[in-house]
């Protein structure tokens, strides 16, 4: 199994793949670090989610440093972070741009990104039929569908969805408030 996992990983390990159509991609270090493919791609911002990998084309895109560490003990994707990824994604959004979200392999930290990115803009524009666990493994899908390497470690996968339900919490709450206050007499 791990023979095959490590196969799998040697295959990825130069993609670049598509996670929304002429606009968000996720990879690896080999990727972050091919200038030729990024502007193939026209790559203009990168996220970069590793702690090993440095930006070495800073004079060339618009880079976002997060340094998430995913050696086991701390697995901590805090909502900062979330937030700080989610601005920088729309900034290229709004400008035209590319994003590129990578960490070492690509099968962690970066897919994690990617996936609380797709629940956050999902909800956002009001597009997410899926509430907490359901919203978390409907995008991992999604991602893995255009990744197959993608693997969030657990404790991603537990922030994740605990992130999607309490966000979902709190929209209802806030409807249901806005509702009462909008029909009280």
């Amino acid at each position: 199994d791990t023979v095959l996992k490590r196969e799998k990983y040697r295959l990825y390990e130069k993609a670049m793949n598509e996670v929304i159509s002429n606009f968000l991609y996720l990879g690896g270090k080999a990727v972050a670090q091919d200038i030729e493919a990024l502007r193939a791609r026209g790559i203009t911002h990168i996220i970069n989610c590793g702690t090993i990998v440095k930006e070495i084309f800073a004079h060339n895109f618009k880079y976002l440093a997060l340094a998430i560490p995913d050696d086991g003990h701390v697995c901590d994707l805090s909502w900062g972070l979330h937030y700080r990824s989610f601005d920088f994604i729309e900034d290229a959004w709004e400008h035209g741009g590319r994003v590129l979200i990578h960490c070492a392999s690509g099968v962690s930290r970066s897919c994690a990104f990617a996936i609380a990115y797709l629940m956050w803009r999902q909800q956002k524009i009001k597009t997410s039929l899926f509430s907490g666990a359901t919203q978390y493994s409907h995008n991992l899908a999604l991602v893995k569908l255009v990744r197959p390497i993608c693997d969030p470690n657990a404790a991603f996968e537990t922030q994740l969805t605990v992130w999607a339900e309490r966000r979902q919490t709190i929209s209802q709450h806030l409807f249901c408030g806005l509702f009462r206050a909008a029909y009280m007499p």
